[in-house]
């Protein structure tokens, strides 16, 4: 009899020690969960701001000169390899580049694209010059997030009637 009761003590100890273990696998699995989930999220911020971007070079047509030669590029200041700067963005938070480069010929001979109808005209008296407008945020050295978006946009020429 007195040799069954160290039997209960140390079943027990062993049911402690399983428990303990799974304990920990379950704890290690959360953490990697979450740091998971924040790595999305911050991936999700980056891509929200570097739209927010586009979207604010876009709603500007001074940010798409048709001056210039195919390849002509506006950038943010400071960056190399620029023929002019763009001007400063409200929704940067400076770790953001973004450039804006004319990537088609200077002028197609009319749009191909389809426009609402309240834009749309049978008339040949506009051409289209392309661009492509691309934002990079880059916050990857604060283990931050990272996205870059690169977007097209046909801007409408008005031809000069004689």
């Amino acid at each position: 009899m007195k040799l069954q009761r160290g039997v209960v003590l140390l079943m027990a100890m062993v049911f402690l020690l399983l428990l303990s273990f799974i304990a920990g696998a379950v704890t290690r699995t959360s953490i990697l969960e979450f740091i998971m989930s924040g790595n999305a999220q911050f991936r999700e911020e980056a891509f929200q701001q570097a739209q927010g971007l586009v979207a604010e070079i876009s709603s500007d047509i001074e940010n798409f000169p048709v001056t210039g030669k195919v390849g002509y590029r506006t950038c943010k200041n400071g960056i190399l390899g620029c023929n002019a700067n763009l001007p400063p963005l409200k929704s940067d938070a400076g770790s953001a580049e973004f450039s804006v480069v004319r990537r088609g010929p200077l002028f197609m001979a009319s749009s191909i694209f389809r426009q609402v109808e309240s834009n749309s005209s049978g008339s040949p008296n506009f051409k289209v010059a392309i661009f492509e407008v691309d934002v990079e945020v880059n916050r990857g050295d604060q283990r931050l997030g990272s996205a870059q978006i690169i977007q097209g946009i046909a801007v409408r020429i008005a031809k000069s009637i004689r």
